[in-house]
């Protein structure tokens, strides 16, 4: 991975275009470590959303799944979801569009999930307004620990 693509910390990416205080204000508004969190997973591969909503689960939190563009306008505009991990390559569209959808409803954290880790791709979900990445495929504990590590810098 060039440069230009993004600083690769354990696990994760983050978008050089993106400012890193802006996710930091944003993980500070919930405590995902001692409080629950409605977390929606917009992910189209049915195994690996309902893996990573049992590992959410788990440590408290409540989890909703959709497997579409739709389904996630839906789901986000009916429930106060703090954090979105969303896939980008979804059957009826592109996460980076649903993106600039369902922040036009409401301010949350959003996570990219993809396995297409290009420098292009990740131009792109930087540009979009993420406020990090994780490339597939990823441990949930990488997942628990950009957040945790983000929010304590």
């Amino acid at each position: 991975m060039g440069a230009s693509a993004g600083v690769a910390w354990p696990g994760y990416l983050w978008a050089p275009g993106r400012p890193r205080r802006c996710f930091i204000a944003e993980l500070r508004a919930f405590d995902l470590a001692g409080n629950a969190v409605n977390i929606l997973i917009v992910e189209d591969h049915a195994d690996s959303a309902i893996a990573l909503a049992r590992v959410i689960r788990a440590r408290g939190h409540d989890a909703e799944i959709a497997h579409t563009c739709c389904q996630a306008k839906q789901l986000f505009a009916a429930f106060n979801f703090k954090l979105v991990l969303m896939d980008i390559g979804l059957p009826d569209g592109n996460g980076c569009d649903l993106l600039h959808e369902l922040i036009n409803i409401r301010d949350a954290v959003f996570i990219a999930i993809t396995a297409m880790a290009t420098p292009h791709e990740l131009q792109a979900v930087s540009a979009s307004g993420f406020s990090a990445c994780l490339v597939k495929p990823f441990f949930p504990a990488e997942l628990f620990s950009a957040i945790e590590e983000l929010s304590a810098s």
